[in-house]
């Protein structure tokens, strides 16, 4: 969330008053979620209703543009917070080796349980950074089926005589037509063929 333009100042008084800004717009936001009306918002925080305006304003500002940000963009900004951290983590788990090589054995105890629980971070930001990327998807396996059918020319000829044709229309109709629906009350019992003996 970002203060407009005019209420940036130099100095320790212009960041106190632009902290306050941000803060009050913070809790606007939290507000305005919970469908607080503006007159309730500014009896809340002890500021006129034009102020809440104003920082609904910026408030939907930001929304408008963290929402129109391309997904790439967040997944960059993402992967440099976890690059980041994961950085820093690494740090601290070479600091508390170098410690467990130096310390008495208690102190190293510490700092190795210290360096497994960092690494354990260390592992869920890899997993995190994994699942952004699309490394961690299932394996996509493409299943096609083909059906051939040979027809032999004694049927192509006589496809052209149109009482065939329509009987083998009707023929194929009904190879391919769905099952007809049980009557109510019968039970449909399907015949079961046994596998042949190897």
């Amino acid at each position: 969330m970002s203060p407009r333009s005019g209420t940036q100042g130099t100095g320790t008084a212009g960041r106190l008053r632009r902290d306050r800004i941000l803060d009050r717009r913070r809790r606007v936001e939290s507000l305005a979620l919970e469908r607080v009306s503006v007159r309730e918002l500014a009896r809340r925080l002890g500021v006129p209703a034009t102020t809440v305006q104003r920082d609904l304003v910026a408030v939907r500002d930001d929304w408008r543009t963290a929402a129109l940000e391309s997904r790439g963009e967040r997944v960059a900004r993402e992967l440099a917070a976890l690059d980041a951290d994961e950085r820093t983590l690494r740090g601290g788990m070479n600091r508390a080796r170098r410690l467990a090589r130096t310390a008495d054995p208690g102190e190293a105890r510490a700092a190795l349980e210290t360096s497994a629980r960092l690494y354990d971070r260390v592992l869920r930001i890899m997993e995190r950074r994994a699942a952004l990327l699309g490394l961690d998807a299932p394996a996509r396996a493409e299943v096609s089926c083909e059906t051939r059918v040979e027809v032999s020319p004694i049927v192509l000829a006589a496809r052209r005589d149109p009482r065939i044709r329509a009987l083998l229309d009707d023929v194929a109709a009904a190879m391919y037509a769905p099952p007809p629906e049980p009557a109510e009350g019968l039970e449909v019992v399907v015949p079961v063929q046994p596998e042949a003996s190897r």
